[in-house]
């Protein structure tokens, strides 16, 4: 074997192990963000202690799910609008947000935030068959 082919293996060696510590890596770090991801979707917490401060947002009627996720982050509601996206589909809040000026506080959690969003559209049904109860 001359020098010209050990260099050459060695070379192709430590070639192939780079690639390999490089998808390495790429899986280590895809399954940390899954993990966290999925970690934050599930754990639902908070952006500040209660009493937290009241931030008024306004909920269009265009608005997609993603966009209200937008306003409530930039506004400091929630951490992130994807995750907050994803817990709307899990929840079933997907087509039940309404438009309207909403106020909410810091220290509400994801689901309390779509609750109120949603509890009109629930209340205008509940309110019309309790009417026809007492009537």
């Amino acid at each position: 074997m001359s020098i010209k082919q050990v260099l050459i293996a060695i070379l192709n060696m430590f070639f192939r192990l780079s690639i390999s510590c490089i998808v390495v890596l790429l899986i280590y770090r895809a399954a940390m963000y899954s993990y966290h991801f999925g970690y934050m979707v599930f754990s639902d917490a908070a952006m500040e202690i209660s009493p937290g401060r009241d931030v008024s947002i306004t909920v269009e009627t265009d608005d997609e799910i993603l966009d209200i996720g937008e306003t409530l982050e930039r506004r400091g509601l929630i951490s992130d609008a994807k995750i907050f996206l994803v817990q709307a589909y899990l929840l079933e809040y997907n087509d039940k947000l309404l438009p309207g000026v909403y106020t909410l506080n810091t220290s509400m959690k994801s689901e309390e935030m779509l609750e109120i969003m949603a509890a009109m559209a629930e209340e205008g049904t509940d309110g019309e068959s309790e009417e026809e109860e007492t009537e």
